[in-house]
C-alpha cells in the first residue's frame, strides 16, 4: 500500500441493502412460462363436454360381420317361394339398390330389409345405440333416404317393389302381403290354378 493511501473503509448501509436485496430477488424462482403452467380446472375450454367416445374395435367387427346378402331372412323367404315353384333371380346389380330378388317376366322386385339397419317403423328391433347418437342417426337417416330414393328410380323404370321385413320372416306374417304382391304380378294363367294360400313356410334342411 503506498503511503498515504486512504484504508478502504465499511460499505454504506445502502450498498449493503442494495446487494441483500439483489440477493433475495434471485433466489425466487421465477414462474413457469405458459407452455408449462398447470390448466385451471375451472377454465371454460376444460368445462366442455366431452367429444365421442372413440369407435369400439368389437362392435364395429359385429356390425361388419352381419351378412349383407343370404341372411337368414332372405333365405328364408326364398325358401317359401321355392316351395311355390317360383324361379327368381338374386341380388341383380344392373338395377338400383341391387334387389334381393327379382322376376325379371314379372317386372317385381323384392328387397328384405333388416329392421336395425333400415329402420322398421314401429318395430322394436330398430333401436338407437346410446352412445355415438350423432352418428349413427345420420347413418341411419341416409339409409332410410337411400331405401326411398331406390324404390322411387325403380317405380320410375316400371318396376314393382315390395319390402319384407326381418321380424316378418320370423313366422308366417310376411306370407298374405308377399302373395298378395306377387299374384298381381304372376300370368293370368297361373292365377287360375293357384291355391288359396300357395305360399307356407318350410323348414330349413338339416345338414
Amino acid at each position: 500500500m503506498a503511503p498515504g493511501e486512504a484504508l478502504p473503509g465499511p460499505e454504506s448501509a445502502s450498498d449493503f441493502s442494495c446487494q441483500r436485496t439483489m440477493l433475495c430477488v434471485s433466489d425466487v424462482p421465477s414462474p413457469p412460462p405458459p407452455s408449462m403452467a398447470k390448466p385451471d380446472p375451472c377454465s371454460p375450454l376444460l368445462m366442455q363436454p366431452d367429444p365421442d367416445p372413440p369407435v369400439d374395435a368389437a362392435r364395429s367387427r359385429l356390425m361388419s360381420s352381419i351378412a349383407q346378402q343370404g341372411s337368414k331372412p332372405e333365405m328364408r323367404v326364398r325358401r317359401a317361394l321355392h316351395a311355390a315353384g317360383l324361379r327368381f333371380r338374386l341380388h341383380r346389380r344392373g338395377l338400383p339398390g341391387t334387389p334381393d330378388i327379382v322376376f325379371p317376366s314379372r317386372r317385381a322386385v323384392v328387397f328384405v330389409h333388416g329392421c336395425f339397419w333400415h329402420r322398421h317403423p314401429g318395430c322394436s328391433a330398430a333401436s338407437t345405440p346410446k352412445t355415438r347418437y350423432a352418428f349413427w342417426q345420420e347413418k341411419f337417416d341416409a339409409n332410410v333416404a337411400r331405401d326411398r330414393r331406390v324404390s322411387a328410380e325403380l317405380r320410375a323404370e316400371g318396376w314393382a317393389v315390395h319390402v319384407v321385413w326381418e321380424c316378418e320372416t320370423r313366422n308366417e306374417a310376411f306370407l298374405p302381403a308377399l302373395q298378395a304382391f306377387l299374384s298381381l304380378h304372376l300370368p293370368q294363367r297361373r292365377r287360375r290354378g293357384l291355391p288359396g294360400h300357395w305360399l307356407a313356410v318350410t323348414p330349413a334342411r338339416r345338414r
